[in-house]
């Protein structure tokens, strides 16, 4: 799950490239990966929305979800819920989410703190050619 910004029209660069990684760990594992598992939601999309609401249901035959927020993955564990699945059990729900976050989810981990850090730096630098820079993520259990 990823969010989509109605301002730029489009997901970011940085959705895509997730995407990439989530295809090509797939791939690797010999498994096919649908277009339709990339689901895009609206930044205020809730629990009640129907992505969340069909992602949630047993019949979509899902049983596990990365999500891009510990927000989102709060949303699609109440709408586990709401449609009487248990989280782990049923569904298990992982998300990107800050060093210090607190959210009861385990995945990537990203240091923010370091990603402003190098923005500050790469403020002085040409715009042209664009700088890639990558900050490494660790792994909440």
């Amino acid at each position: 799950l990823r969010y989509v910004s109605m301002t730029q029209q489009e997901v970011s660069p940085d959705s895509q490239e997730r995407q990439a990684g989530f295809l090509a760990a797939f791939k690797a594992r010999g498994l096919c990966a649908r277009p339709e598992d990339v689901v895009n939601i609206l930044k205020n999309a809730t629990a009640e929305s129907p992505a969340f609401r069909r992602l949630a249901s047993g019949a979509a035959g899902y049983t596990a979800a990365l999500c891009a927020s510990t927000r989102m993955a709060e949303q699609l564990a109440r709408a586990a819920h709401r449609a009487g699945r248990s989280v782990p059990q049923d569904l298990a729900i992982h998300c990107f989410q800050g060093l210090r976050s607190s959210a009861p989810f385990p995945g990537p981990a990203i240091d923010f703190h370091a990603i402003g850090r190098e923005a500050v730096r790469l403020a002085s630098q040409p715009r042209r050619p664009a700088i890639i820079r990558r900050i490494a993520c660790t792994e909440r259990k």
